[in-house]
C-alpha cells in the first residue's frame, strides 16, 4: 500500500516564504560619495550643448527627417554676380562662435571627415559613452560591489525502487513528492569582504514506513563571511581593480580606473572643442580677408577701367598716347583684373583663391548654418593694429598648467601608478578566512502545530539545531609567474606614460616658442606691408599725374598698378595673420577657450 498526503498549500509555501525573504532582505545602492555621478553640461556663454540625460533622436532615415533634407538641398546656394553680392548680415566673432556652439552636436571640421571617417568625429556624448560603458564604465565598476539575489523552486515526484531495505531505508519502494526552495543574498564590499545570506526549506512527502512523518519540512538559513587577508584585501585594491580582477586587468577596470578613463574622455572631447574653435576662428578672419581682398580686387579693376577708357578715347579720336598697341595693353590689363575680382568673390581653386562665397560657406558649415538662408555673412570685427606683448615665464606655467594634453596625459600617468599598486597585490597568497553561521529547522509542518518538530519555524525559532564553522583558506601558485609579468608590465606602461608627458612638456614648450616667434614676425610683416603699400599708393598717383603729362610710358603706369594691387592683398593678408598668430599663442598656452568666454564643466557623473 502506497501512503500520499497532499495538503493544497504545499506547492505554495516555499514560494510565499521566497517573497517574504525577498521583501525583508536589504537593498543595496551606493551612497552619496566622491564617486556618485552629477549632472553634466558643456556650455559657451550661457548654451548648452548638453544638459540633462540623453534623449534618444529620431534616426535620420526616417521619411520627415529626408523631407526636410531634400527641401533644403532643393535652395541653392547664392550666386552673385561680378557686380553685386546678396544682403550681407554683420556678425561678430563671439556671435558666430555662439551660435556654432548651440548649432553644434558634432563638432565639425573644415576637411569634413565626418563622410570619411564617421568615427573620429568628436561630440559631446563621448563623455557620456565612456561613462555609461557596460563594461568599463563607472557604473559597471559599482556593479561589481551591488548585492546580487538568487532563488529558485524545483518539484520533483521521485519512484525508487531498492533491492536492498538497508538502502531504502527500510522500504523496497519509495513514491516520493519533493519541492525545494532556495534563497541566497551576496554582496561584495569595497574592502574585499563578502556577506552571504543562503536559506533553503525542503518539504518531503514520502510512503517510507520508517518516516517519522508521511510529510515534513526541513530547512536551514545560514549566514557566512569571507575576508580576504593578503591577496584582494583592502579598499585600495578593490577600488583600483575590482573584486573580480586578473594580473594585467584585460576585463575589468575598477571604479577608481573607470574614473580615469571617463575624465581622459572629458579631455579629449576638450581638446576637440579647443580645435573646433581654433578653425571657426580661423574661418572667421579668412572670410574678413576675402572681403577685404574683394574691396581691393573691386578698387584696383574699376581704376584700370577708367585707364582703358581713357586709352580708348585717344584711340577712338587718334590723339597721342592711344596708340593700337597701347589701348590693347590697357584692355589686357583690365581683364586681368576682372578676372581676379571674379576669383575674389567665388575662388580660384587652381591658383589656390579662396572667395567670398567659399570662405563663407565655410563658415556657414562650421557652426551648423543652412547652405542659404537669404543672406551672408560678413565680419564687423577688424584685426587690431595693437602690439602684444608677453612673459615668457607665465606663457610656459600657464602652458603647463592649463593644456588639456598635458592635463590628460597625467590622468595616464595616474592611472598607470594606480595599476602598479594593484600589480604588487597579486604577488601575496591568498589567504581568506572565513566564519558561518547555520540555524537548522525540522517539522511536520511549515508554521501551525503544537509539540517538538510541529512546525520547521518553530523549530528553528527554539535555536536547538544552531551550527558554526570558522577556518582559513590558502592558494599559493608557486613561483607566481602570472603576477610577476603583471608587475613588470605595469611598471613598463607607467615608464612610457612618464616619458610621454615628458615629451608633450617639451612640445608645448617649443609650440609656444614657435608661436611667439610667429607673432612677433607678423607684428614687424604688417609694418613692412603697410610701408610697401603707402609706397605703392604714392608710385601710382605720381605715374599717374606722370602719365596725364605725357612723361612716362603707359607700360610704368600699369605696372604700377599691379604692385598696388598686390600690396593692398599683401597688406590685408599681415593683418589677419597677426590676429591668427595672437590666436596661436592663446591656443599654445592653454587660454583659448576661455579668452572666448568658453567654460566646461567636466563633470559628466549624474
Amino acid at each position: 500500500m502506497h501512503l500520499r498526503i497532499r495538503k493544497p498549500w504545499v506547492a505554495t509555501a516555499p514560494a510565499i516564504m521566497l517573497v517574504c525573504l525577498g521583501l525583508c532582505l536589504p537593498g543595496c545602492r551606493s551612497t552619496k560619495n566622491a564617486f556618485e555621478p552629477a549632472s553634466e553640461t558643456f556650455e559657451h556663454a550661457g548654451v548648452a550643448m548638453v544638459d540633462g540625460p540623453f534623449e534618444p533622436q529620431p534616426s535620420p532615415c526616417t521619411p520627415d527627417v529626408l523631407r526636410i533634407s531634400h527641401e533644403q538641398a532643393m535652395e541653392r546656394p547664392p550666386r552673385p554676380s561680378a557686380d553685386e553680392l546678396p544682403v550681407s548680415r554683420p556678425a561678430t566673432l563671439e556671435e558666430v562662435l555662439r551660435t556654432g556652439l548651440s548649432q553644434t552636436a558634432i563638432l565639425r571640421s573644415l576637411g569634413a571627415q565626418v563622410l570619411s571617417n564617421p568615427n573620429a568625429g568628436d561630440t559631446s556624448l563621448e563623455p557620456l559613452l565612456q561613462y555609461s560603458d557596460p563594461v568599463f564604465g563607472e557604473q559597471a565598476a559599482l556593479a561589481a560591489f551591488d548585492a546580487t539575489i538568487s532563488a529558485s523552486l524545483n518539484h520533483a515526484n521521485n519512484d525508487d525502487v531498492f533491492n536492498n531495505t538497508i538502502l531504502g531505508g527500510g522500504a523496497t519502494e519509495v513514491v516520493q513528492d519533493l519541492s525545494t526552495a532556495d534563497l541566497s543574498w551576496q554582496k561584495i564590499a569595497m574592502s574585499g569582504r563578502s556577506y552571504t545570506l543562503r536559506s533553503r526549506t525542503v518539504y518531503d512527502n514520502n510512503d517510507n514506513p520508517t518516516s517519522i512523518f508521511p510529510s515534513s519540512y526541513s530547512g536551514f538559513w545560514e549566514a557566512q563571511v569571507r575576508q580576504p587577508l593578503l591577496q584582494g584585501a583592502g579598499t585600495t585594491f578593490n577600488q583600483i581593480a575590482g573584486p573580480n580582477s586578473r594580473p594585467g586587468f584585460r576585463n575589468t577596470s575598477g571604479l577608481l580606473v573607470a574614473q580615469i578613463n571617463t575624465d581622459v574622455s572629458v579631455a579629449s572631447f576638450e581638446l576637440g572643442m579647443r580645435r573646433y574653435v581654433d578653425q571657426v576662428i580661423a574661418a572667421y578672419w579668412n572670410l574678413n580677408f576675402a572681403y577685404e581682398n574683394l574691396e581691393s580686387a573691386k578698387l584696383v579693376r574699376d581704376t584700370s577701367m577708367d585707364i582703358w577708357s581713357s586709352v580708348k578715347a585717344k584711340f577712338e579720336n587718334d590723339l597721342a598716347g592711344g596708340e593700337a598697341d597701347k589701348e590693347a595693353q590697357a584692355r589686357e590689363q583690365y581683364y586681368v583684373f576682372e578676372q581676379q575680382y571674379i576669383a575674389a568673390v567665388n575662388g580660384d581653386p587652381q591658383q589656390g583663391i579662396t572667395g567670398v562665397i567659399q570662405a563663407e560657406a565655410e563658415l556657414r558649415r562650421l557652426i551648423g548654418l543652412p547652405v542659404n538662408d537669404g543672406a551672408m555673412l560678413k565680419p564687423v570685427e577688424q584685426p587690431t593694429n595693437a602690439t602684444t606683448v608677453f612673459d615668457w615665464s607665465s606663457l610656459v606655467n600657464m602652458a603647463l598648467e592649463r593644456r588639456v594634453e598635458i592635463r590628460r596625459q597625467m590622468w595616464q600617468v595616474k592611472r598607470r601608478e594606480l595599476e602598479l599598486i594593484a600589480s604588487k597585490n597579486f604577488m601575496l597568497p591568498r589567504l581568506d578566512a572565513t566564519a558561518t553561521f547555520r540555524n537548522n529547522g525540522f517539522g511536520d509542518d511549515l508554521t501551525g502545530g503544537a509539540g517538538r518538530f510541529s512546525s520547521v519555524l518553530k523549530d528553528q525559532a527554539s535555536g536547538d539545531h544552531n551550527e558554526w564553522e570558522m577556518g582559513l583558506q590558502l592558494n599559493v601558485p608557486v613561483g607566481y609567474r602570472q603576477a610577476k609579468s603583471g608587475v613588470q608590465n605595469a611598471e613598463y606602461r607607467l615608464r612610457r606614460e612618464r616619458l610621454v608627458l615628458d615629451e608633450q612638456e617639451k612640445q608645448v614648450i617649443a609650440d609656444l616658442d614657435k608661436a611667439l616667434r610667429q607673432s612677433s614676425q607678423s607684428a614687424r610683416n604688417i609694418e613692412i606691408a603697410r610701408k610697401r603699400l603707402d609706397a605703392a599708393q604714392d608710385t601710382v598717383l605720381a605715374r599717374l599725374s606722370a602719365y596725364a603729362a605725357d612723361a612716362i610710358p603707359l607700360d610704368q603706369l600699369l605696372d604700377a598698378q599691379r604692385r598696388l594691387a598686390e600690396a593692398q592683398t599683401n597688406f590685408h593678408r599681415s593683418q589677419v595673420n597677426q590676429e591668427l598668430a595672437l590666436q596661436g599663442i592663446y591656443r599654445e598656452s592653454g587660454q583659448l577657450l576661455s579668452m572666448h568666454s568658453i567654460w566646461m564643466d567636466r563633470s559628466v557623473r549624474e
